[in-house]
Parts: C-alpha cells; structure tokens; sequence
C-alpha cells in the first residue's frame, strides 16, 4: 500500500489517544474523547477526519494491520476493548450524527442553542452575560 497522509487521522489519535489521553478525559471511554474533539474543533477539521477515515479504509487490504502500522505506536483500540474498524466506524459515525445537528448555513448544532435559532441563542447568552456583569 502507498504511504497516505492522513494527518487529521493522526493529530486525532495523537492528541485525544496518545500518551496524554487523560488530559482531555481522565475516563478511559472512547466517546468521551470523540466528543471533546467535535466540542472543540470546526467543521472544516469534521470533514479532514471524514476523508482520512475514507482514505484509510479505502486503500488498505487489510484494515487492522494498516491501522496499527499507521497508528499503533500512539493508540492500540485493542486496550481499548474495540478493534480499528469499529474504532473508525464510531469516530465517523459520531461525527456524521453532530454534522447532521448543524443547521445549513454552518452554525453551531441546534442542540447546543437548545432549539433557539441562532439570534435567540446569541440574545440568551448577551442576557445572560449582562446579568452576571
């Protein structure tokens, strides 16, 4: 197989997988951690995610084998009781589900404004800011 560059796969691993794991999630669940990366990343690196995942999948005769030569040094889903296939299929999926919260013209998922519409939400929030001032 070719070398791929897969550097969103690999900055994912490395900062929410890799030796300090716990730092952005002292559990040792995986969700916790794909949920901290859609909290504080933009859409544009959802989608970088999403292509490298196809990318991999894509390309590799044998998925697992690939995965751990890739990735295995920084992240081994082994130890997290998954395998790399459902490990990717979770990460896709998850990021799938929060892409389709997103309203069409890119704003913050409906269910982080609680329904609001963006003004609303925005509104809620100068309220909110003006009463603690």
């Amino acid at each position: 197989m070719r070398k791929l560059n897969l550097n969103e796969l690999g900055c994912f691993i490395t900062i929410y997988f890799g030796q300090d794991y716990d730092l952005i999630d002292d559990s040792n669940e995986i969700e916790p951690k794909i949920s901290a990366f859609l909290n504080s990343s933009d859409t544009a690196n959802w989608h970088g995610l999403l292509a490298d995942i196809d990318l991999l999948v894509e390309e590799s005769d044998d998925l697992d084998s690939e995965f751990m030569l890739q990735f295995g040094f920084e992240f081994d889903p082994a130890l997290w009781g998954t395998s790399p296939a459902n490990f990717l299929q979770l990460v896709k999926s998850k990021i799938l589900q929060a892409l389709s919260e997103y309203t069409d013209d890119g704003m913050r998922p409906q269910s982080a404004r609680g329904g609001q519409t963006d003004t609303q939400y925005a509104n809620s929030q100068k309220n909110k800011l003006g009463r603690e001032a």
